[in-house]
Protein backbone atom coordinates (compact mmCIF):
# COMPACT_ATOMS: atom_id res chain seq x y z
CA UNK A 1 0.00 0.00 0.00
CA UNK A 2 1.55 3.36 -0.70
CA UNK A 3 1.63 5.78 2.21
CA UNK A 4 2.56 9.79 1.69
CA UNK A 5 3.92 12.23 4.47
CA UNK A 6 1.63 15.06 6.05
CA UNK A 7 3.10 17.09 8.42
CA UNK A 8 5.33 14.20 9.86
CA UNK A 9 2.43 11.77 9.79
CA UNK A 10 2.00 8.61 7.55
CA UNK A 11 -1.29 8.13 6.29
CA UNK A 12 -1.87 5.10 4.28
CA UNK A 13 -3.33 6.09 0.57
CA UNK A 14 -6.07 3.35 -0.51
CA UNK A 15 -5.53 1.74 -3.31
CA UNK A 16 -7.99 3.33 -6.42
CA UNK A 17 -8.18 1.26 -9.77
CA UNK A 18 -10.08 0.99 -12.28
CA UNK A 19 -11.48 -2.59 -11.28
CA UNK A 20 -12.73 -0.76 -8.17
CA UNK A 21 -13.72 2.68 -9.86
CA UNK A 22 -17.20 3.93 -8.57
CA UNK A 23 -18.07 7.10 -10.40
CA UNK A 24 -20.84 7.92 -8.83
CA UNK A 25 -18.68 8.21 -5.56
CA UNK A 26 -15.39 9.32 -6.53
CA UNK A 27 -13.33 11.40 -4.77
CA UNK A 28 -9.59 12.98 -5.27
CA UNK A 29 -7.34 11.09 -6.05
CA UNK A 30 -9.79 8.90 -8.41
CA UNK A 31 -6.83 6.74 -9.19
CA UNK A 32 -3.80 5.62 -7.34
CA UNK A 33 -2.65 2.40 -8.83
CA UNK A 34 0.37 2.57 -11.41
CA UNK A 35 -1.50 0.14 -13.88
CA UNK A 36 -4.39 2.02 -13.65
CA UNK A 37 -2.67 5.46 -14.06
CA UNK A 38 -0.65 4.22 -16.85
CA UNK A 39 -3.71 2.71 -18.69
CA UNK A 40 -5.11 6.10 -18.69
CA UNK A 41 -2.17 8.05 -19.86
CA UNK A 42 -1.83 5.52 -22.53
CA UNK A 43 -5.28 5.77 -24.05
CA UNK A 44 -5.32 9.91 -23.11
CA UNK A 45 -7.54 10.26 -20.74
CA UNK A 46 -7.73 12.29 -17.40
CA UNK A 47 -9.34 10.40 -14.15
CA UNK A 48 -11.62 13.12 -13.57
CA UNK A 49 -13.37 12.32 -16.89
CA UNK A 50 -14.75 9.14 -15.72
CA UNK A 51 -16.30 11.13 -12.70
CA UNK A 52 -19.95 11.00 -13.17
CA UNK A 53 -21.49 14.62 -12.87
CA UNK A 54 -25.03 15.14 -12.19
CA UNK A 55 -27.60 16.86 -14.01
CA UNK A 56 -27.65 19.51 -11.51
CA UNK A 57 -24.27 20.73 -12.08
CA UNK A 58 -25.06 21.09 -15.56
CA UNK A 59 -28.51 22.82 -14.94
CA UNK A 60 -26.68 25.62 -12.80
CA UNK A 61 -25.02 26.77 -16.06
CA UNK A 62 -27.93 26.78 -18.06
CA UNK A 63 -30.91 27.84 -15.71
CA UNK A 64 -32.86 29.36 -18.39
CA UNK A 65 -32.36 26.50 -20.86
CA UNK A 66 -33.01 23.02 -19.37
CA UNK A 67 -33.29 21.22 -22.66
CA UNK A 68 -29.77 22.97 -23.60
CA UNK A 69 -28.65 21.66 -20.00
CA UNK A 70 -29.77 18.05 -20.90
CA UNK A 71 -28.26 18.10 -24.38
CA UNK A 72 -24.67 19.01 -23.03
CA UNK A 73 -25.24 16.32 -19.69
CA UNK A 74 -26.04 13.63 -22.67
CA UNK A 75 -23.42 14.68 -24.78
CA UNK A 76 -21.07 14.30 -21.62
CA UNK A 77 -21.95 11.84 -19.05
CA UNK A 78 -22.76 9.65 -22.45
CA UNK A 79 -18.80 10.05 -23.52
CA UNK A 80 -18.19 8.72 -20.01
CA UNK A 81 -20.47 5.75 -19.95
CA UNK A 82 -18.86 4.71 -23.38
CA UNK A 83 -15.53 4.63 -22.04
CA UNK A 84 -16.04 3.07 -19.34
CA UNK A 85 -18.45 0.65 -20.92
CA UNK A 86 -15.99 -0.25 -24.27
CA UNK A 87 -13.41 -2.00 -21.72
CA UNK A 88 -10.99 0.90 -23.60
CA UNK A 89 -8.97 1.01 -20.13
CA UNK A 90 -7.98 -2.60 -19.87
CA UNK A 91 -4.91 -3.15 -17.38
CA UNK A 92 -1.88 -4.27 -18.38
CA UNK A 93 -0.19 -6.78 -16.37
Amino acid sequence: MSEYCIIGMEIPLESLSLSTFDPAHAQPPYLTTPRSLEACRIHGINPIELVEIPFDEFRKDFANDVDAAQRRYDRIDGARRKILASGTLIIQN
